[in-house]
């Protein structure tokens, strides 16, 4: 869309839980690559949490539906499946053999199986929303995994405005001036 003349900006309709992690990188990159070529990216958001709230951090603005709409939950997250006991069904056992060169490989993995999380914990530390300059870092609950309704979303900077999906749109048009 950014390479189409024809298009002005993007408005990204999020409403989501959030996602995996590896989702992250080719939506960064689209937005990267819009702005790049001087189309706004918008965010109209209902529920936009998590990894979905990721994304919208980089966009251009936030803004959030309705009075009932959320944004938050910023933090990271596991879950590790312990799969090395036999299994009682046919008796048989999985073995795990690494290189020796490779004694790094899955080492969060593997630890958090032995019972120590440090080096998972330290791969999950929350990644800080670097396109919202503004967010209120400090404020409790904003990086620790909260949810925030409109009205706090605003007052901590995590979004910038109320405004339906039509309002959202109204305003790449008003921002391009077309």
């Amino acid at each position: 869309m950014a390479d189409d003349e024809n298009v002005i900006g993007i408005v990204l309709d999020i409403d989501s839980p959030g996602g995996s992690c590896s989702a992250i990188p080719p939506m960064l990159e689209a937005i990267s690559y819009a702005k790049a070529h001087r189309k706004p990216v918008y965010v109209h958001a209902d529920c936009c949490a998590s990894a979905a709230y990721w994304v919208a951090s980089q966009c251009d603005a936030i803004y959030m539906d309705n009075d009932l709409s959320e944004v938050g939950s910023i933090g990271a997250m596991a879950v590790f499946v312990d799969n090395s006991a036999t299994n009682p069904s046919n008796g048989e056992r999985t073995l795990v053999v690494y290189a020796d060169e490779s004694s790094e490989k899955n080492r969060a993995y593997r630890e958090a199986l032995a019972g120590n999380f440090e080096a998972a914990k330290a791969e999950l530390k929350p990644l800080v929303v670097s396109g919202r300059p503004n967010i209120q870092k400090e404020e409790k609950g904003v990086l620790s995994g909260a949810m925030f309704g409109t009205a706090e979303a605003l007052r901590l900077n995590m979004a910038d405005a109320k405004k339906t999906l039509s309002e959202t749109i109204e305003a790449v048009f008003a921002l391009t001036s077309v």
